[in-house]
């Protein structure tokens, strides 16, 4: 009979689809280990950039996506690139890095945020000061780094102090 025959092209058409399966998932696995070994350079850049007037804080989020693609993958047994393992043995302190850089990056784009004005000029030289603080994240420092703790308390105490003068003058 015709069931036979329709049993046989339902597990040929099913067959053909897990094959496709398997093959789409180890094309996209093999592109995956290429991307991220690509990662941990990205580790390397500077952790704050600039436009304009206003620090930027420089991490590619990319870079948290394949943190999570790493884990799931290797709960189900995969293998993952060197380059992934040492990252995620950085996850929770990229995570603490990243978290702590955006504050003090979003506290001083607010503390530099003053009109063009004859005040702005009076401190003109403790804006000075700040961004020669905040020059190491831009230049030196990378996500890698091991003085960023450093680096985030200075940066703080140099913010604190440009607001408790901004405060003082009632600004």
């Amino acid at each position: 009979g015709g069931g036979g025959r329709e049993a046989k092209r339902t597990v040929r058409v099913f067959n053909d689809l897990a094959e496709s399966l398997i093959k789409f998932e180890i094309y996209y696995y093999e592109d995956w280990k290429k991307e991220v070994t690509e990662a941990k350079k990205k580790l390397w850049t500077p952790l704050i950039t600039s436009a304009k007037d206003r620090l930027i804080v420089n991490f590619d989020t990319r870079i948290i996506r394949h943190m999570k693609e790493t884990r799931h993958l290797r709960s189900m047994g995969f293998d993952v690139p060197q380059s992934m393992k040492t990252v995620m043995l950085l996850k929770n302190q990229l995570q603490h890095y990243i978290v702590n850089t955006t504050k003090v990056v979003n506290r001083y784009n607010q503390a530099v945020d003053m009109p063009n004005n004859p005040i702005r000029e009076l401190f003109s030289a403790h804006i000075r000061n700040l961004k020669a603080v905040f020059a190491a994240g831009k230049s030196r420092l990378r996500w890698t780094s091991m003085s960023i703790d450093s680096f985030l308390t200075k940066a703080s105490k140099a913010l604190d102090d440009f607001m408790h003068l901004k405060e003082v003058l009632s600004l």
